[in-house]
Order: C-alpha cells, then sequence, then structure tokens
C-alpha cells in the first residue's frame, strides 16, 4: 500500500479536475466510481478505480479522498492491490500510480503533507 497526502491553504475546486483526468485513459474510465457527501461548511469527494498493471499482472486500485472547507483543500491518494507472487511485491507499481497525481498537484500549488 502507497498513500500521498497533498494539501493547499484555500478552497480548491478539484472535482472536474479530477474526472477530467481519470478519465483521459478509456481503460480507467469504465472502472471509476465517485461518491460526494456535503454539509454546509465541508464537501468530500471519492473517486476509486482499478488500473492494470502489466510488470505485476494484476489490478491495482486508486482511491481519492478530497477535503474541500472554505478554509482548504486536502486529498488524500491511497493505492493497494499491485502486489503479486511470494511476500507480495509491487515491483513499485502502487508508487507509480500515485506518481501523476503527486506531480499535478504539486505543480498546482498543492503541498505534500506527512
Amino acid at each position: 500500500m502507497e498513500k500521498l497526502k497533498l494539501r493547499i491553504d484555500e478552497k480548491f475546486e478539484t472535482k472536474e479536475l479530477i474526472k477530467k483526468e481519470i478519465n483521459l485513459d478509456s481503460d480507467i474510465k469504465k472502472n471509476l466510481v465517485t461518491k460526494t457527501f456535503k454539509s454546509s461548511s465541508k464537501t468530500v469527494y471519492f473517486y476509486m478505480y482499478e488500473e492494470y498493471f502489466m510488470r505485476t499482472n494484476s489490478e491495482l486500485t486508486v482511491t481519492i479522498f478530497v477535503l474541500e472547507t472554505p478554509d482548504f483543500t486536502e486529498i488524500e491518494l491511497i493505492s493497494s492491490g499491485g502486489g503479486v507472487g511470494f511476500a507480495s511485491s509491487t515491483w513499485g507499481s502502487e508508487k507509480t500510480s500515485l506518481k501523476y497525481f503527486k506531480k499535478l498537484f504539486l505543480n498546482l500549488g498543492f503541498k505534500e503533507v506527512e
């Protein structure tokens, strides 16, 4: 399992951006699940999709949680299920699946949170 948490200290509209970026790949598009939860001051978006990695011959799941408030936006990405064989070796597939989103959001001004 690989995790990544990013934050920006402003409200950042991520909903359409994330859906657009995921939908660029037609194989991902058919496996995308989305859900939105809203309250008066917060919105939480949930995205989940599967991605096939040939080097591990397995389906890897990427889950994205977005918390938007008037003061900040936080994104948590979790990649799992990429392991195969003895000791569930991932051959780096879980980290690779998050690399694209990390670069995208860092370029938009987000900072990595530990």
